[in-house]
């Protein structure tokens, strides 16, 4: 390749990266009207008015840290601002509610808050997670989530006769993958 080609095909490649429009007619048409390049972006252009979540309202999530340490969890929107989520992981198990903030908005970022209960295997410890965080859902069905949460739970005194008395509070991070369909 010449110099010359190789910088024409790094503009191209550039082109077709940032979506344009065709910047060049194409030297060897394959009809006699004389097609132009047509370089599309590789995903479809986002459709106004269609709002992500209600496209796509059941994601399944694989995730790290949060109350399951690692683990996987399955939501459900039943508004677009309104999500049902339960899951589980390695030490427990929870389910509860998220409220998203812009999430009647025809975006794929929203921040949310949400109140969970939870179940830890060990100990049968009841708690309550309270996380909040940005979810992403795509109009793909790629879903993406951070949240930082408080998780409150009852924890057992010193004497291993005593009921649950202690409370016990925790400071999480989550960071969860996932698919919406």
């Amino acid at each position: 390749m010449k110099r010359g080609q190789i910088i024409f095909f790094i503009l191209i490649s550039f082109h077709m990266v940032i979506g344009g429009q065709p910047i060049a007619e194409d030297p060897n048409p394959s009809s006699p009207e004389g097609d132009t390049f047509n370089f599309q972006p590789h995903s479809a252009p986002v459709p106004r008015g269609v709002n992500p979540r209600e496209m796509h309202p059941f994601g399944i999530y694989a995730n790290i840290g949060g109350p399951g340490i690692l683990g996987g969890s399955v939501d459900y929107f039943l508004k677009s601002y309104i999500e049902l989520e339960a899951g589980g992981g390695m030490n427990a198990a929870f389910a509860g509610i998220h409220y998203h903030i812009t999430g009647g908005r025809n975006i794929p970022w929203t921040p949310y808050a949400g109140f969970l209960v939870t179940y830890t295997y060990e100990g049968s410890k009841p708690g309550v997670y309270i996380p909040g965080g940005f979810q992403m859902v795509q109009l793909s069905g790629f879903g993406l989530r951070f949240e930082a949460a408080l998780w409150i739970q009852q924890g057992k005194t010193g004497n291993p006769d005593s009921p649950f008395t202690d409370i016990e509070f925790f400071g999480y991070l989550r960071f969860a993958l996932g698919y919406h369909f």
